[in-house]
């Protein structure tokens, strides 16, 4: 399960939303928490070597060999990114993101993950 930090409604729709694809996927944000034994890890090979959504790509090998659980309480993940970026825009460019990962689209560029701090 995954939540943002405060209140805003939209973070939490976002959030609803978020848990609800991950629970129909099985696929594994890095800011969601993904916990393997190191021993599966090994035997996937780890993360792969790639600049992005290495996260997802290992999560896809994952779900070859296991089914991953999702655990109450949630992981809390700051909510300044978004904040900052402007929550429409940050919500835009995360299902930019699915879709591309979805419909094996080719990877985005790097520029478009640009660090927001």
């Amino acid at each position: 399960m995954h939540q943002f930090t405060g209140d805003d409604w939209r973070l939490k729709l976002i959030s609803f939303l978020d848990n609800f694809r991950c629970a129909r996927s099985r696929i594994i944000y890095g800011d969601q928490a993904l916990f393997v034994r190191r021993s599966l890890f090994e035997q996937l090979g780890g993360f792969p070597e790639q600049l992005i959504l290495e996260d997802v790509a290992f999560c896809e090998k994952l779900l070859k060999v296991a089914k991953p659980i999702l655990l109450a309480p949630p992981v809390v993940t700051d909510s300044r990114k978004f904040l900052k970026m402007g929550v429409w825009l940050s919500f835009a460019r995360v299902l930019a993101i699915i879709l591309h990962v979805e419909w094996g689209l080719p990877t985005l560029p790097r520029s478009f993950f640009s660090d927001v701090r």
